[in-house]
């Protein structure tokens, strides 16, 4: 379980991948609006995906990004298996990106196992998200699987929980 801090409320979030702490040292706005969601784009050949629209209860990655362009967040934390059912590039370019790509700038990415699991090792999630995936030198998982960022008076740290790609400890 994860919590978000905002303010006196918290707001609980079902997903493993991230840890956040609040009173860490900070020099940004005292006060961010941050929105997060895990398992976010169908796969583009899914019989519900309907160009990103979806359906009355699948795939509704078009209408969930509408939420986020409406909500003014000022941080996206899109926390894990961001593509389904692969997290190649072509999926990326195909179902994220005309949906959540829309907020990319303001995103911090978690790497999940539908991204990290494949025979490229993540090289789809690392070529779309570039510098923001925290990978390593040759576009492969290498550190996307933690690192940490200040949003307002928030440290967050960011944790793949799939050990088989993480390497964890």
């Amino acid at each position: 379980m994860v919590w978000l801090a905002r303010r006196r409320h918290w707001f609980a979030l079902g997903v493993a991948a991230l840890a956040i702490a609040a009173g860490a040292p900070a020099v940004a706005r005292a006060d961010a609006v941050i929105a997060g969601a895990g398992d976010i784009a169908c796969d583009p050949t899914d019989a519900s995906f309907n160009g990103g629209l979806g359906t009355a209860t699948r795939c509704r990655e078009k209408y969930t990004s509408n939420q986020l362009l409406a909500g003014g967040y000022d941080t996206v934390l899109a926390l894990g298996d961001l593509q389904y059912n692969a997290g190649s590039l072509s999926n990326f370019q195909q179902s994220y990106d005309p949906s959540w790509g829309r907020v990319k700038a303001k995103t911090h990415p978690v790497i999940g196992n539908h991204e990290s699991t494949s025979a490229t090792g993540g090289r789809g999630y690392c070529t779309y998200w570039g510098v923001a995936a925290h990978c390593n030198g040759s576009g492969t998982l290498g550190n996307a699987a933690f690192y940490s960022l200040v949003i307002g008076v928030l440290f967050v740290a960011v944790m793949q929980s799939n050990c088989t790609d993480a390497a964890c400890l």
